[in-house]
Formats: structure tokens, C-alpha cells, sequence
């Protein structure tokens, strides 16, 4: 199989088996979203007679983890012909995109997986959660007065670089947190099918952008010949206390048109808990999966807690980029860290022996060593699991945008 980025003569092949494996109606609807991505980013395997066996995408963004925005390519759009599936075809292209990527030395991959067994065995392993928040608008309350000088306005043109500028400050404090690329924001801005403009509302203090929101009422189909609808959040950020309260407040606004509200968030409440009661339930959608394809560029790129002090060895085992297998020294201090090359013979030394998956699972901070030591999946001695836990220690990770 030859991997690459497809030619046009086979751009119709890749929209047919888009189409075929998420629903579409018709193969334009997947050569529209081809060029709205980008078809630089495409990738495909085409077999020796020059047929399609599976496709794939690698989009630019970042995820934030210690405080630091990492880059990192999201994997979307993998799909295998219906005639081409059994046969290897998606786990040599998920091969090949890994291997890809370490080599351009991106440091970490993020997906959202229709069956984990192909992606653990490249090398992803869960490492965050995506939430569904329902809330009952009608029920909302937020004690207490906008704050002096806040102000809420429709977005205008000329925003979106104020609005992408909050967006990623409040990223930087989530663990797990999307620094959107222009992919990412098409889909905030647009319905699915890019047919529908979202609205969006800007929360301003002093003049600058301090939250804001988009979305659009919709109406269930149970309820199409009602006038009751569901206001489904996009996307939202809040920098502070008074633009969260602004937000809610906006949202309870529509309690006369909508009867609840949908948005994606982590498993906490966020600015959801400053209502006066609880009226709201959150259902877990799908967890996401990490994959570090570049470890020194990974460890470097992240922050870590500025009191944390540590040095550990780690044998990594990494069976799709063995150059990543063997021994590594972690060092962790003043906020930030390294991970350097061990002389031949130390992983017989090491103080912690894990896999590639284990490695993401600790990066993101999804799961601690201990927890990962229990299960039987690390191996490591007391001291050498707490430095690791020390070092990675974070709330649940979590995204809100799927891609």
C-alpha cells in the first residue's frame, strides 16, 4: 500500500467513502467538507492497482495541559471503503499518520474513536472526557446584579479576533482545553452542514471581549408543531465571575421560547454551579484518546505545577515509533520540563517501565501511575510512581468540541 495525500483523481473515491461511513446523503455534501478542511491535510492508502483502501485527516490545533497551549493534530474523517474493510487497511493508514506525525515532530494526536481497538493498537489511550449538560431554563436563577461595566452585545464582524484571543486564555486554565484552529471555528460558526450561520453574543468590560457565546434554538422533532425549543450552545467561555454571570443570564433570558439548554463541557459544573439551585444533569458522550508521537517534544511543550520537583527514569515501550523506546530521564522543575536520552544499559534501572498508551494516559492526567500501577499496566517502585503522580497531577481532562 502507497500512503500519501490524495490526487484529484481520487478526491470522488475519498467523498463516496466519507459519505458511506457517517450517514451523508450525497458525495458533494463530503467534497464540500473536503474543501472546507483543506485537502492538504488529507491522507489516504491506495493499494498497489491504485485503489482507495482508507482514508483519514490531520488538522492543526492545540490542547492545553500545566497551563500551556501543546500542538496537536486531531485525527478526523477515518474511513475504509465497504469493499476494502477487513484487511488492514485503516491500521496501516493510523500506522503511517503516527509515524508521520513524530517525524514532523509534532508532540502529541488527539481523536475521538468509533472503536478503540484500531487506535491502541498505533498507540492512543483514553485521556479525557466530553460531558453533555442539560440544563432547565425555566428553572435557572443567578443571584445578584450584573457587575458595573458589563456589557452584552450580538457579535459583530471584526470580533472573531477578540473572541478567538478569550477563547484560548480560558483554555489555558482547563486541563485538556482546545486552542481551536480555523476548522474548529467553522464548526463553531456553522451548523453541520454548513448551511446555517450559529448567532453568538459578546460579553464586554471596558471594551474588551471577556466571554461570549454562540448557538441557535432548535426544535425537537417530538415537539415540531410546539413553540417550545432547545437552546443548543455551540460553543462559550467566560473569562471571570462577572462575564459567567452575564452568560447565565442570557441563557435564562430565553425561558419564554426554550424550555432547556444543551452544552459540552467536563465533568464539573464550571460557571453552571453559581445558579442558585441545581437544575441541571450532565451525561457522559464519549471519551477522546491522546496518542504522545513525539515525547521530547510533548513534555517540553507542557507546563507543570511551578512547586513540583522531580527526576525519574522511565523504559518506554512504543512497538509504532520505536525510536521512542528506552530509557528517559524526566526532569520536572520551576514550571516546566525535559526529557533527555539515558545511556545504554539504564532501563535496567529504571524506576518506571510503560507503554506509549500508559505514557498518554499519564500526560493528559486521565489517569495517575498509581492507578496505572494497580492495574498491572506500569511497573515502578513507590517513590518513582508518587515523583510521576506529582508531575502529572491534573482535574479530569476534558474537551468540548468534537472533531
Amino acid at each position: 500500500m502507497r500512503y500519501d495525500t490524495p490526487d484529484p483523481a481520487l478526491h470522488g473515491s475519498v467523498a463516496r467513502s466519507i459519505r458511506l461511513a457517517f450517514g451523508g446523503d450525497k458525495d458533494e455534501d463530503a467534497l464540500n467538507w473536503m474543501d472546507r478542511l483543506g485537502h492538504e491535510y488529507l491522507r489516504v492508502v491506495v493499494s498497489t492497482d491504485g485503489h482507495l483502501e482508507a482514508t483519514a485527516a490531520l488538522v492543526p490545533m492545540a490542547q492545553c495541559f500545566g497551563g500551556r497551549a501543546v500542538p496537536m493534530e486531531g485525527v478526523v474523517g477515518v474511513t475504509v471503503p465497504p469493499e476494502s474493510r477487513g484487511r488492514g487497511s485503516a491500521t496501516a493508514l493510523m500506522t503511517e499518520m503516527v509515524r508521520e506525525m513524530h517525524e514532523r515532530r509534532v508532540p502529541i494526536s488527539t481523536l475521538y474513536p468509533a472503536t478503540q481497538p484500531l487506535y491502541r493498537r498505533v498507540g492512543f489511550e483514553q485521556a479525557g472526557a466530553r460531558f453533555e449538560w442539560t440544563i432547565s431554563v425555566r428553572e435557572m436563577v443567578v443571584d445578584g446584579p450584573d457587575a458595573p461595566g458589563v456589557e452584552l452585545r450580538p457579535a459583530v464582524e471584526g470580533d472573531e479576533e477578540a473572541i478567538e484571543a478569550c477563547a484560548e486564555r480560558v483554555a489555558l486554565s482547563n486541563p485538556g482545553g482546545l486552542v481551536r484552529g480555523p476548522y474548529c471555528w467553522s464548526r463553531v460558526h456553522w451548523d453541520r452542514m454548513h448551511e446555517r450561520r450559529h448567532d453568538a453574543v459578546v460579553i464586554l468590560m471596558d471594551g474588551e471581549v471577556r466571554g461570549f457565546l454562540y448557538y441557535r434554538l432548535t426544535r425537537p422533532d417530538a415537539m415540531e408543531r410546539g413553540r417550545e425549543m432547545i437552546l443548543r450552545i455551540a460553543a462559550c467561555a467566560a473569562e471571570d465571575g462577572p462575564a459567567a454571570a452575564a452568560l447565565l443570564r442570557f441563557i435564562a433570558q430565553h425561558r419564554s421560547v426554550a424550555t432547556s439548554c444543551t452544552l459540552y463541557q467536563g465533568a464539573g459544573p464550571g460557571m453552571l454551579a453559581m445558579l442558585r439551585e441545581q437544575p441541571y444533569r450532565a451525561q457522559l458522550v464519549n471519551h477522546w484518546m491522546l496518542r504522545v508521537t513525539h515525547a521530547e517534544e510533548a513534555i517540553s511543550a507542557r507546563g507543570f505545577a511551578p512547586g513540583v520537583s522531580a527526576e525519574v527514569v522511565i523504559d518506554l515501550a512504543d512497538d509504532t515509533i520505536p525510536e521512542q523506546s528506552g530509557a528517559w530521564a524526566l526532569r520536572v522543575s520551576g514550571g516546566a520540563g525535559e526529557l533527555t536520552r539515558c545511556d545504554a544499559g539504564v532501563s535496567s534501572r529504571a524506576g518506571v517501565r510503560m507503554t506509549e498508551r500508559d505514557l498518554a494516559a499519564l500526560y493528559s492526567g486521565y489517569m495517575s501511575a498509581a492507578e496505572l500501577s494497580r492495574l498491572g499496566r506500569v511497573e515502578g517502585d513507590a517513590a518513582s510512581l508518587a515523583s510521576l503522580d506529582a508531575c502529572f497531577a491534573s482535574a479530569m481532562p476534558w474537551l468540548s468540541d468534537a472533531f
